[in-house]
């Protein structure tokens, strides 16, 4: 099992996310089952209720993104058309009626942009593994977790913590109530101010250096504070 696929199943253990559906925060899953023709299926995941199946597969190219027709063909090459891996995973769930999610890196669609009918059609959808960890990071505690993924995104958790970051930026006390400022509020607010700093100075996209620019003005506040 590669990282990909023990964040995934990560995910679908911990994280309390929408892309779940209402159906329980916990899912069972299955790693790396083997078809016929030597076919593997990276991930299966069914809720705690039984009503939630969903098929995983991943593809995660950092250095080199999908485009969308990319994404659309590696969908139907290995959840529509291999009849090998389709024949497994129906075995499993005891029905063809579940959900084909493939897992990318980052989405190369536009908002205003879905998969074609014919995948939709199917149940196909595309996840971005950047939102997989973000619903993870954010909904995990403090614990000592045994298992290295939820420890590591446990670490990192703690360190985006508000009140972490607001020490880092030199400021002796923090009240209370900023306890309840989730860390995704603040990553939000400041990627907002990030863009609006781009937008003053004119640039369409944001950089490192306006990120900074943020950074310092937020900075700057918590002095004046």
């Amino acid at each position: 099992m590669n990282a990909a696929e023990h964040i995934v199943q990560s995910f679908f253990w911990e994280a309390d996310s929408p892309t779940k559906k209402p159906r329980g925060r916990r899912y069972l899953t299955i790693s790396n089952v083997i078809g016929g023709g030597n076919r593997e299926v990276d991930v299966l995941a069914i809720s705690g209720d039984g009503a939630d199946r969903i098929r995983v597969e991943c593809e995660i190219a950092v250095n080199w993104p999908f485009t969308c027709e990319g994404i659309e063909d590696r969908i139907r090459y290995k959840m529509i058309n291999d009849k090998h891996s389709r024949k497994a995973v129906e075995d499993i769930f005891g029905t063809d009626d579940y959900r084909k999610v493939f897992v990318v890196w980052s989405s190369p669609f536009a908002e205003e942009r879905s998969l074609p009918e014919d995948l939709l059609i199917e149940q196909c959808e595309m996840w971005s593994i950047q939102d997989l960890l973000r619903d993870l990071m954010f909904s995990i505690g403090t614990a000592n977790y045994q298992d290295d993924v939820l420890r590591l995104m446990s670490m990192m958790s703690s360190m985006l913590s508000p009140n972490a970051a607001l020490r880092e930026l030199g400021c002796s006390r923090v009240s209370a109530d900023v306890c309840q400022v989730t860390a995704a509020t603040c990553i939000d607010a400041v990627a907002q101010l990030g863009r609006k700093v781009a937008a003053d100075s004119g640039h369409k996209t944001v950089s490192a250096r306006h990120i900074r620019t943020a950074l310092n003005q937020i900075s700057e506040l918590c002095r004046k504070c």
